[in-house]
């Protein structure tokens, strides 16, 4: 759209207008030019001023790096095998050495000693002498691997069947002749003397005489393949009898009907927990079982059945006092918990001098509690812990386990203010005071 003529044309008053403000708008410019010169020229004709200024801006400098060393970042013990980006940035690592780590990370690996880390890495040695010791491996790592560079490992008995690739690295044992004993064992062959764990692997007769004295056999093949085995009595050495290999029942003299027998019993998932049981299962005649059953050995908590069960057959109950942790066990519903509650209260009293207290645990069932009366009794002359109503603290009242931490502050409240206490009828008149257990409770006070 072409706009008129007349939109170009100013009056003359307007014209000067403009032209006034173009003179205005120089003069102003060249003002602000002298100025600003003149301003210059001192600063530069001040040359004292200019070195105190640099000798201010030295103190600002020094400021800034004081402060920039007080920001330096703490670096708190972590486990290498878990860095960041910005972990590794702070650490001081590249790039380069960070994707590394990650990489090796992703094959679902892990690092477990520094040597890992710069073997993985490619660190410096510089670097990883700066970060390692902050690094913080689970316990299991360190109890595994430890300090390689600080300590020794130490080397504990184990059966030359079983290597694995540390306990190989641990004895000397090179890759190949690792190789060979894992071939062997694939063939579901076993290794039984020394001198057989040498053919096998081929190693040198000095790594053999350094790591020979720590193998440790089972005891059927030490009496089998041991020193002096053929020239000698075989020793027959405890064992459980529901785990009897073919070997162990020739030794003790088992036929194979009776092997057959406590086989298929066990194969019902249950277990032979007596002599007597051994000879109902397997109809071993009564000369071999005499012969044999001292050698039997079963779990404590069979053992501590078979105690409590005899006892009760013979109509002789065992003394709760003297009861331990496994044949308390062996009543229904008290387990690991329960006995041990029962084993801690009788220590805090020194001993029970009633069946009754075991029928203050309010959390056994009614058969727990029937057995315990059934299986246990309390012994004459039960020797029990006296408390000293006047002279015992009120932590001692508080640890009996009759009383709680209100009845301990109301008795030694009453000895304030009454002095002695002479009798049990005085605890009476105090407050939450059980009665009905008075005679039970009297037996263990003096005054």
């Amino acid at each position: 759209m072409k706009l008129p003529y007349t939109f170009y044309r100013y009056t003359k008053t307007q014209r000067k207008g403009i032209l006034s403000l173009f003179i205005l708008i120089i003069l102003i410019q060249v003002a602000y030019f002298v100025v600003t010169s003149q301003q210059g020229g001192k600063i530069a004709s001040s040359p004292q001023e200019e070195k105190e200024w640099l000798a201010l801006q030295e103190v600002i400098d020094s400021i800034k790096v004081e402060k920039s060393k007080s920001k330096q970042y703490k670096i708190y013990p972590f486990n290498p095998n878990y860095i960041t980006d910005y972990k590794g940035y702070v650490l001081g690592m590249t790039p380069e050495e960070i994707n590394r780590l990650h990489k090796f990370r992703e094959t679902n690996k892990y690092i477990n000693t520094p040597q890992d880390f710069q073997k993985v890495t490619k660190v410096s040695d510089s670097l990883l002498a700066a970060i390692s010791p902050y690094f913080k491996f689970p316990d299991w790592v360190n109890k595994k691997y430890g300090n390689k560079r600080s300590k020794k490992a130490k080397i504990y008995p184990f059966n030359p069947n079983y290597i694995s690739d540390y306990k190989a690295e641990l004895i000397g044992l090179s890759k190949t002749e690792l190789k060979r004993l894992r071939e062997f064992r694939k063939t579901k062959k076993y290794i039984n003397t020394p001198e057989d764990f040498q053919r096998v692997t081929k190693i040198s007769d000095s790594r053999l005489a350094a790591i020979s004295p720590y193998f440790k056999f089972p005891d059927w093949v030490v009496e089998k393949y041991g020193k002096g085995a053929k020239n000698k009595k075989v020793e027959i050495y405890p064992f459980n009898p529901n785990y009897i290999s073919d070997y162990k029942a020739k030794l003790i003299g088992l036929s194979k009907a009776e092997l057959n027998r406590i086989r298929k019993f066990r194969g019902t998932g249950k277990y032979v927990n007596s002599p007597e049981d051994f000879q109902k299962v397997t109809k071993v005649s009564d000369s071999l079982l005499n012969a044999i059953s001292p050698y039997f050995k079963f779990p404590d908590w069979v053992v501590a059945k078979n105690k409590v069960m005899k006892s009760v057959k013979a109509g002789k109950r065992l003394d709760i006092n003297t009861a331990t942790q496994e044949e308390l066990k062996v009543v229904y519903g008290i387990g690991p918990v329960f006995s041990e509650r029962i084993l801690d209260k009788k220590k805090k009293l020194g001993a029970y001098v009633n069946m009754e207290q075991l029928d203050e645990f309010e959390e056994f069932s009614p058969r727990a509690k029937k057995e315990l009366h059934e299986m246990f009794e309390v012994k004459e002359n039960p020797k029990v812990k006296k408390v000293n109503i006047n002279t015992a603290s009120l932590n001692t009242l508080i640890d009996f386990p009759y009383f709680d931490k209100h009845l301990a502050e109301a008795i030694v409240t009453k000895r304030e203010q009454s002095g002695k206490i002479k009798n049990v009828e005085e605890l009476i008149e105090i407050n939450r005071f059980s009665v009905e257990k008075l005679k039970i409770i009297a037996l263990y006070l003096e005054f």
